[in-house]
């Protein structure tokens, strides 16, 4: 990928367990799954992270995808030029067995490596979801 984009520090107040990152690279113009539920445990998208490396702008959509497959987009906008977005409103509840299955990522124009999207999850219980 293109590099030279400016670290990022996030600050989230959360009385759950936060997980490690993950971070996914976007190349072409189809979805991408940048998160994928568990079947064991629920967990919460607590903010998601978009940084743009380029020297252009794109065009990013963040759909949820449901048991169906459906996809439901919830966030677009154009990401500037060597930008960050961060998208911290949420919180999205994601399992394996109920209506968020995954989260999807997809470019306007093909980024070529040059967007970088960090989903940052928490997990309260790792209890089967539906177990109290």
């Amino acid at each position: 990928g293109k590099g030279g984009g400016a670290a990022v520090s996030v600050n989230l107040n959360r009385t759950a367990g936060l997980e490690p990152p993950g971070t996914t690279l976007l190349d072409g113009t189809n979805p991408v799954t940048i998160h994928t539920a568990s079947t064991k445990f629920t967990s919460v998208v607590e903010a998601i992270a978009i940084c743009n490396t380029d020297s252009g702008a794109f065009v990013i959509t963040l759909h949820w995808v449901d048991a169906t497959p459906t996809s439901h987009p919830f966030w677009k906008k154009s990401v500037a030029a060597s930008t960050t977005e961060i998208i911290d409103n949420l919180p999205i509840t994601t399992s394996g067995v109920g209506s968020v299955r995954s989260i999807t990522a997809t470019a306007g124009s093909d980024p070529n490596n040059a967007v970088a999207v960090t989903v940052i999850t928490s997990v309260q219980s790792r209890a089967a979801p539906g177990v109290v």
